[in-house]
């Protein structure tokens, strides 16, 4: 196995950047869906509070307006912990973006801006729930074409806009009422934030989101009521359909009657948060592609039911497209299979969808002789689309040996090999006979020697690609789009190298 450095010049590793902050001004908390307007000088940092919920979802964009300010963004635990960073989302931009990044876990974080190097200058920073692109942004503030759909005829429903705010309200026993309009059109992907401002009811009330609406008759709805449950139904042809019944959730407080919706909507995935944070999640695909958004109430089975609700804001965001492709992600947050495959699915750097078919709390791999020796996982399955991720670790030597794991592995001795080594350095191979053939090496991550180390191979359509300790080592394109999957064990000399794989799981799609 050659090795040859390919250093990244504009990629500063995380670890790095915890040693490199200058004087830091005063902390603020960030308002989401808001722009600031500030300067940095040569050296300095700003940090914003984030509070945020576990599965929140946020992007932030930081760009240079003025000087020569080269920005860099980053998100820190409390105790300044980097969790992910960006300085250039595209090669050819200095501005920075973090888009879709996946709260872990309830609590405050810190999102940092510093400039690269000795640069200086002014910038903006924008916060978005979702992704870091504005689709639509409906502020209630001008009248517009709406449509009300109702259970019944009658006057049972009504609405009406005023004062950047809109008023829907229903009456009788068991009503529905429904608004939407042709303009609140929605991609197949996107996240959606609506600002419920109030809601009030006579008996109980229900209210909520409607998406992918193909017409009156055919829709998805995801509803909240006043007991603090939620419900997720598919509507087709004035058919109901349950996905998820009404449940109760600890973040949804009963009886409180301002709170944030949300949705995020890719594939057959749906995710549903109250107030930003994760309840329930189904997968369905029975309505597929673009559909308007909308807004619905309902009266409980009761006499004299009556809902009442306004809304103040609905922002919907899409992925930020550069080049025709959603932009690179260099850096993601290590944390458990679930929350991960949940990152990377949102992030679009794997499809939504598939299910975990391989889980190990640990396992060894033992090698003698130098070269590669790879121990199959799951031998009598072989993949098109598919990530495995382990904690490796092995006991430090003198010899430079290694351990990895193994995709798109073929009867003649041909697979894609992702590694990292007892110096430090990491590496995504492909071999080919007796030929490593594409190789990606680099020993500029900075990496502790002698340590445990987060691997994740991710194989798609022929494309492989490395994470480790959560940094983008590379990808490159193999010459088989199938093939089994295994652990491996590297050594560069003859010796005796024991690896150990620990939590180590695969998910496939």
């Amino acid at each position: 196995m050659t090795r040859q450095s390919r250093p990244l010049a504009w990629l500063i590793p995380i670890a790095l950047l915890a040693f490199m902050w200058g004087p830091t001004r005063a902390q603020e908390d960030l308002v989401v869906g808001q722009t600031i307007t500030e300067s940095l000088a040569a050296g300095e940092s700003a940090v914003w509070r984030l509070p945020a919920r576990d599965g929140a979802m946020f992007s932030f964009i930081a760009e240079s307006i003025n000087g020569e300010l080269d920005p860099i963004i980053t998100i820190e635990d409390t105790s300044e912990n980097v969790l992910i960073q960006n300085d250039d989302y595209t090669p050819t931009s200095h501005n920075a973006a973090i888009e879709g990044f996946t709260v872990p876990r309830n609590g405050t974080y810190l999102v940092r801006i510093s400039g690269y190097g000795d640069t200086s200058g002014d910038y903006r920073l924008t916060t978005l729930p979702g992704y870091a692109a504005i689709s639509l942004h409906e502020e209630f503030n001008e009248p517009q074409p709406w449509n009300l759909i109702t259970t019944t005829e009658g006057d049972e429903a009504q609405f009406n806009t005023e004062d950047s705010l809109l008023q829907l309200e229903v009456e009788g026993i068991q009503q529905t009422a429904r608004i939407s309009r042709s303009t609140l059109d929605a991609p197949a992907q996107f996240f959606a934030q609506l600002v419920i401002d109030n809601v009030t009811g006579r008996n109980g009330w229900q209210v909520g989101l409607t998406y992918r609406q193909q017409d009156n008759t055919t829709y998805y709805a995801y509803l909240i009521d006043h007991r603090g449950y939620w419900r997720a139904i598919a509507v087709e042809d004035d058919e109901q359909r349950i996905l998820s019944d009404w449940s109760p959730h600890p973040a949804i407080v009963a009886g409180t009657t301002r709170f944030n919706l949300s949705i995020f909507i890719k594939n057959d995935r749906h995710e549903f948060l109250y107030d930003g944070q994760v309840i329930g999640m189904v997968h369905d695909d029975a309505i597929e592609g673009r559909g308007q958004l909308g807004f619905i109430a309902n009266t409980v089975n009761a006499l004299g039911s009556r809902t009442r609700v306004l809304l103040d804001d609905l922002i919907v965001t899409v992925p930020l497209v550069e080049n025709n492709a959603p932009i690179a992600v260099d850096s993601i947050i290590v944390s458990n299979a679930s929350d991960m495959v949940r990152e990377l699915e949102r992030r679009n750097v794997i499809e939504a969808g598939g299910e975990q078919i391989l889980s190990l709390d640990e396992s060894t791999a033992r090698y003698l002789d130098a070269g590669v020796s790879r121990f199959s996982l799951a031998s009598d399955l072989e993949f098109e689309d598919v990530v495995i991720g382990a904690n490796v670790s092995w006991p430090f030597s003198e010899r430079v040996n290694g351990c990895g794991l193994v995709t798109y592995d073929s009867d003649d001795d041909t697979y894609v090999v992702g590694f990292v080594d007892s110096t430090g350095a990491v590496g995504l191979s492909q071999r080919e006979g007796e030929t490593f053939t594409e190789t990606v090496f680099r020993e500029d991550l900075t990496l502790p020697t002698n340590s445990t180390y987060n691997l994740l191979l991710i194989a798609s359509g022929g494309e492989v690609t490395l994470f480790v300790n959560g940094q983008r080592v590379g990808d490159i394109t193999s010459v088989n789009d199938s093939g089994s999957i295994g652990q491996a064990v590297i050594n560069y000399d003859p010796g005796d190298t024991s690896c150990q794989f620990d939590n180590l799981w695969v998910w496939r799609w």
